[in-house]
């Protein structure tokens, strides 16, 4: 017999002490009276002294059960603990605990987590034998044993027990097994009896590869289940992503991923939190499988936003997923410079189009976001700031101008070129000769054929499961609709990519390709926007928006960081250094990181991630600053589908013929933790002998 609660026997011990007191101090005291018939008196007083003395017997033995019995019902006996190599000839014995503390363990049914049950059962384990030394491992994303070598002090390690658990981490079977091996392989003797005892719920995204040929060959396996005969029905958020570049003012696509692995179909609710803002996602979700929630956000503020995403009203068995937090790292408003010839005054002409799609939305950044620059005189400082430079109708650039171009081009600064006429063929062959083999069109444009009509063009080869179109999704036949002219003639170019060719006519001239020059992009759009339906379409802004954000960048949300992980992150270059720097947290955790001084660079360390929550690097000096960095910690996403391996399994193809065996824990709860209950009954039993024996015995 073992007890899950040894404070329960001293207390009761002590309590024992009580009804021993009260009897003392409440016995009959003999007391004088004057009467001349003594002999009758003391014949009564003699016969009441004899019962009373045996109702105070009885009382008394009634007290001292009651407490001794509640004692022990506290103290939670489990009978009959068996182990896996019970019988086995040697006295001898190594034994390893292995204590499942994943998040899937924190899975209540019927009230009752899977947690609390796999610690009686690892309670049941730990307790003094002749010959036998011990140790407890908590397997997580590492696993920690409670000591380096088996040990004989069970009371450490059933206190280390009472102290743990589930934690918000995915169970990293391969090192819990190999740090069993590695226990059982030098704690123990060569004739020495060797057993490990796993008690989990066998989750199958965890255990479904577990390996124990590592284990020595005389190991006996015991696997004790945890997990339930029916399905735990389960929703959480599994991720929170952007499908792209987010960008201050400007409008984007964040997707929420929910995995409802229960037996119905749910409709689910999602509320997203971003700084000070919330909105609600709303969904139907089908039964056992992912599905995703989106919706179109803008966010006015450029930085790092820490967001959450959290399940509304929901029922089921892991709270501990139900929310998920995120960073979303804001771009400021990207700037442009327009180098044109075109005035920007009415009537619109191809200018004004690509000004108004660079600037779709009046806000108060927008008015400083474009700036237009005479080809004929360069102010190389406003280039030089932009972000994306944008050519439509320069006329015929000088070769100052081409090298200039290049050389932001290779420095990572994108370029969009709207072509459509002779001196826009000149210039790109220009900028193709000075920028040598860092870039490779695939195409050579070409002026346009005076004498051949280049209108009513269709687009033909469109990309459409690729940016800049897979943005319309299954919308591409309106924009295979829109009429073309005034565009450049193309010809392949011999090593060429064709696959940088996003879009063609349908006289197989090139219409919009994409290719890299070092650092930077370069985008050719080939049409006439003033001559085209395209600039007077609803596909227009959309289009120009996805091709600027494959120039400019492709910064997205910060997927989080798996909780208990280890990570090591590098920081912006104008970090500085790292003892200028301070770590905050939105959740209260044992360590944040370390920041380090590195080769010139500062590397955010992380043995292990912290609890969820997010984290952010802010300069010391810099009180009320935003963040120069940030991320998210969150739980590992397989962690919700609570579904189980077969004992089959387990003790077959799992085990790899090595003796194992498999029994349900709650199996043996109920053959093992009867005990109490049955003490407690015995403690009303005797309670009511002492009301009984009161009456009886009554004066």
């Amino acid at each position: 017999m073992t007890v899950l609660h040894t404070w329960a026997i001293a207390g009761g011990a002590a309590a024992v002490a009580l009804p021993l007191i009260i009897h003392w101090l409440t016995r009959p005291r003999p007391k004088r009276m004057p009467l001349s018939t003594v002999r009758f008196v003391r014949e009564v007083v003699q016969q009441r002294r004899t019962s009373q003395r045996l109702r105070d017997l009885i009382i008394l033995a009634c007290r001292v059960a009651a407490v001794l019995l509640l004692a022990w019902a506290f103290a939670r006996p489990f009978i009959g603990a068996s182990h896996p190599s019970a019988g086995a000839e040697s006295s001898d014995a190594i034994r390893i605990v292995v204590l499942d503390t994943s998040q899937s363990m924190g899975a209540t049914l019927r009230g009752v987590q899977l947690f609390e049950e796999a610690r009686g059962a690892a309670a049941g384990h730990l307790s003094y034998s002749p010959g036998l030394s011990a140790n407890l491992i908590f397997g997580s994303a590492q696993p920690r044993a409670v000591f380096e070598r088996a040990s004989g002090n069970f009371g450490a390690m059933r206190d280390e027990l009472n102290k743990a658990q589930p934690l918000p981490q995915q169970l990293n079977v391969e090192a819990t097994i190999n740090l069993a091996a590695d226990m059982l392989a030098r704690s123990a003797g060569p004739s020495a009896r060797r057993e490990l005892i796993i008690i989990s719920d066998f989750q199958r995204s965890s255990w479904s590869a577990a390996d124990f040929q590592g284990l020595p060959k005389n190991t006996a396996i015991k696997f004790e289940s945890v997990a339930p005969r029916e399905l735990i029905e389960n929703v959480g958020v599994l991720r929170v992503s952007t499908q792209k570049r987010v960008a201050q003012d400007r409008e984007f696509l964040l997707e929420v991923e929910i995995g409802n692995y229960s037996s119905a179909a749910r409709q689910v609710q999602v509320d997203v939190s971003i700084g000070d803002a919330t909105w609600r996602l709303e969904g139907a979700c089908a039964k056992g499988v992912k599905s995703t929630l989106s919706k179109e956000l803008m966010l006015r503020s450029a930085g790092w936003q820490p967001g959450l995403a959290k399940l509304v009203e929901i029922d089921d068995a892991l709270a501990s997923d139900n929310q998920r937090p995120f960073v979303i790292e804001v771009s400021p408003s990207p700037k442009f410079a327009l180098i044109t010839r075109l005035p920007a005054r009415l009537p619109p002409n191809s200018s004004h189009y690509l000004e108004r799609a660079l600037s779709p939305t009046k806000t108060p950044h927008s008015a400083d976001r474009i700036v237009r620059i005479d080809p004929q005189n360069i102010d190389q400082l406003a280039l030089g700031s932009a972000e994306l430079i944008v050519l439509n109708r320069p006329g015929r650039l000088s070769q100052g101008s081409i090298e200039l171009l290049v050389s932001l081009l290779r420095r990572g600064r994108g370029l969009l070129y709207v072509a459509s006429d002779a001196a826009d063929a000149g210039n790109l062959k220009l900028l193709a000769e000075a920028a040598g083999p860092s870039l490779k069109l695939p195409v050579e444009f070409l002026p346009p054929d005076a004498a051949q009509a280049r209108r009513e063009l269709v687009l033909m080869d469109v990309k459409r499961d690729q940016p800049p179109f897979s943005v319309f999704g299954g919308d591409v036949p309106a924009i295979s609709a829109l009429k073309f002219a005034g565009m450049l003639a193309s010809r392949p170019v011999s090593g060429g990519l064709k696959e940088e060719i996003s879009a063609s006519y349908s006289d197989q001239t090139a219409a919009l390709v994409i290719s890299r020059c070092v650092n930077g992009n370069i985008a050719v759009l080939n049409a006439d926007l003033a001559q085209s339906d395209l600039a007077g379409s609803v596909a227009f802004v959309p289009l120009v928006g996805e091709i600027v954000d494959l120039l400019v960048g492709s910064r997205r949300s910060e997927e989080a960081l798996v909780c208990g992980e280890r990570a090591a992150i590098e920081l912006p270059p104008d970090a500085g250094l790292a003892g200028d720097l301070v770590i905050e947290s939105s959740v209260e955790t044992e360590s944040t990181g370390q920041l380090v001084d590195q080769r010139g660079a500062v590397l955010w360390m992380w043995n292990s991630a912290g609890q969820p929550g997010v984290y952010q690097i802010k300069r010391k000096s810099a009180a009320g600053a935003g963040a120069i960095h940030a991320l998210a910690t969150a739980p590992p996403a397989g962690e919700s589908e609570l579904s189980y391996l077969d004992a089959s399994v387990l003790t077959g193809r799992l085990a790899g013929g090595r003796s194992a065996s498999y029994a349900a824990v709650g199996d043996q709860q109920q053959d093992k933790d009867f005990a109490w209950s049955w003490l407690l009954m015995g403690c009303a039993a005797v309670m009511l002998l002492e009301i009984i024996t009161l009456r009886v015995f009554r004066t």
